[in-house]
């Protein structure tokens, strides 16, 4: 069997705090140590240029059937201010903003198609709740040591029962089982990937600029590996919200050379409610 050449470009989903380097690690791990057949082995990098991936191996008995290439599509990088790490003000306006933007959504129901996307966002739904309920009752209780902790004046005699009210809601014993039982869900990853959604959805100013700065980013590693002519065959993997941005840059893909592309675990379908795009 004739030996050919093939490159994947990963296109991950939102994962903030994760290097460079973490996403094609996983997939080197996934090759090489899960698959059974065919067997893959790493063997080293492929530089070029701008951009190093990493190449295997694939064996069908004894014979190289296959050389693959890997690219990460990293773009993390290009959004630096998520809303877990703002402060408590930024956090309670956002999240009301955001609870009322996902909550206007036309054609909801639509999604009762989709057994397994709905529970999934059923329960993303269910950790953000809990999520903004803690920021409410934080930011209840900031009143009472700051009345101008909103950015206006709250009276004295509003703002003391405020925060007697956002310690009640911090000290119920509801609230106190379920902490202790989501305290291994990562719900400020939740917050930062609906405001991140949020965002990138948007049709302001900042909306595009910043799918316009992911899409070149992509489209870029997708036009370096075409243009080296090394391979037979190139693919976009894409996963999670990774689905989104690969599919906004291929709608607008011209090359010549066919691209494959697979996409993994996205969700096209219920953010096709809120952006006709």
């Amino acid at each position: 069997m004739a030996s050919q050449r093939e490159a994947i470009i990963f296109v991950h989903g939102f994962y903030l705090g994760r290097d460079r380097n973490h996403f094609i690690d996983c997939l080197s791990v996934g090759l090489t140590e899960v698959l059974e057949f065919p067997r893959i082995q790493e063997i080293g990098e492929e530089k070029i240029t701008g951009h190093i991936g990493k190449k295997f191996k694939l064996y069908f008995g004894k014979n190289i059937s296959r050389e693959i290439d890997v690219y990460d599509a990293y773009w993390n990088d290009l959004f630096s201010k998520p809303l877990s790490g703002s402060n408590l003000k930024t956090q309670v306006f956002r999240g009301i903003y955001i609870l009322f933007y996902w909550f206007f959504t036309k054609n909801l129901l639509a999604l009762r198609n989709s057994p397994p996307l709905l529970i999934g966002l059923g329960t993303s739904l269910v950790l953000w709740i809990f999520w903004f309920y803690g920021i409410v009752g934080l930011a209840f209780v900031a009143l009472g040591q700051e009345p101008s902790f909103l950015g206006f004046p709250i009276p004295e005699d509003w703002s003391k029962p405020i925060s007697s009210f956002g310690k009640q809601m911090t000290n119920w014993s509801v609230w106190l089982i379920v902490s202790g039982i989501f305290s291994f869900v990562p719900i400020n990853l939740i917050a930062d990937v609906a405001d991140f959604s949020t965002r990138y959805l948007e049709e302001n100013s900042e909306g595009k600029i910043l799918k316009a700065k992911i899409r070149k980013q992509v489209a870029d590693k997708l036009n370096a590996v075409i243009e080296t002519g090394l391979y037979d065959k190139v693919t976009i993997l894409a996963h999670s919200f990774g689905v989104v941005i690969a599919t906004d840059v291929l709608a607008d893909y011209q090359e010549d050379h066919r691209v494959r592309y697979i996409s993994m675990g996205g969700c096209l379908k219920f953010l096709s409610c809120k952006s006709r795009q």
